[in-house]
């Protein structure tokens, strides 16, 4: 069937965007990091009523040892007094934060039936809207076994928003910036940020330009994006910026700084099939270097 321009107008006219979210589940592995990513969680459902979960998950053995160990009955009991006396700090911290929440808020804490707690963590992940956990703190000692974000964002199949470890983030995104290349992972990540956030959030596409003839090709699909963002009902604008010498992740940096930006949106990518805890160039360097709020979706 083939659309007159009339029809095409009439078509184009919609009532605005609606938020999605009725589900987030923040990843709560550590007392340190615990308000900031409830305030995160906090800004983002309060205005579309949604519901938190509290998941703080954990091992029962101690996680660092790189040999099986015959551990003492006596080692056993003192690890598991620390990670209950740090679940309790965590679900004190989230109750006092989500009392009165309009869409209500539910604590889960568990001992990991396995050695693979983020396996376990993204069963439960999966049934939410949205997962919510901290960058990644390589001077945490525990890192190692509980900073799993990356995993989350590949694996996870939901949209993950990482928070940074510094600076406070307690209001809705008011600007997403989406780092567009064309590639099936942005789309749905770019997708994803229409559906959870604020109707009067606005948008920023930036395409990285060169003289490449996919350069092209992206800067083509980046004006049908917010072609298609418009009629979402959102104010949306492409940005064109040259590369200017600087590698993509850098760029992405600078330009969504210099934008006045508040949540970058990225896909998450593997460098292959064989590899895909690793995360691609550019999305690792933003992650490594994070700033602001990064949603990512793979």
């Amino acid at each position: 069937m083939t659309l007159t321009g009339a029809t095409l107008t009439q078509t184009q006219q919609t009532s605005g965007s609606k938020m999605a979210i009725k589900a987030i589940l923040v990843h709560l592995n550590d007392r340190r990091r615990a308000a900031r990513l409830i305030a995160v969680a906090k800004a983002l459902a309060k205005p579309a009523g949604a519901h938190i979960l509290g998941l703080h998950v954990y091992s029962g053995l101690p996680p660092l040892a790189p040999v099986t160990i015959p551990y003492s009955d006596e080692v056993l009991s003192a690890v598991r007094e620390a990670e209950q006396s740090e679940t309790s700090e965590i679900e004190a911290v989230f109750g006092q934060a989500t009392e009165g929440l309009e869409g209500g808020a539910t604590w889960l804490s568990a001992v990991a039936p396995g050695p693979d707690i983020a396996g376990f963590v993204m069963q439960h992940a999966r049934a939410t809207d949205l997962i919510v956990a901290a960058q990644a703190d390589p001077s945490w000692d525990m890192a190692p076994v509980y900073d799993f974000p990356e995993r989350l964002a590949i694996e996870g199949g939901r949209p993950l928003l990482m928070v940074p470890n510094a600076g406070s983030f307690e209001a809705s995104p008011r600007h997403a910036v989406i780092a567009w290349n064309g590639s099936r992972e942005i789309a749905r990540a770019a997708f994803d940020a229409n559906a959870l956030l604020e109707p009067d959030c606005l948008f920023s596409v930036i395409v990285i330009a060169n003289e490449t003839a996919r350069s092209h090709d992206m800067e083509g699909s980046a004006d049908a994006l917010v072609a298609t963002l418009k009629r979402h009902g959102r104010s949306a604008k492409v940005h064109r910026v040259p590369a200017g010498g600087r590698n993509i992740g850098d760029a992405l940096i600078a330009e969504t700084r210099n934008l006045g930006g508040d949540l970058l949106v990225m896909g998450a990518y593997g460098h292959s099939r064989f590899r895909e805890l690793v995360f691609g160039g550019a999305t690792r360097h933003v992650t490594h270097h994070l700033e602001i709020l990064t949603l990512l979706a793979h």
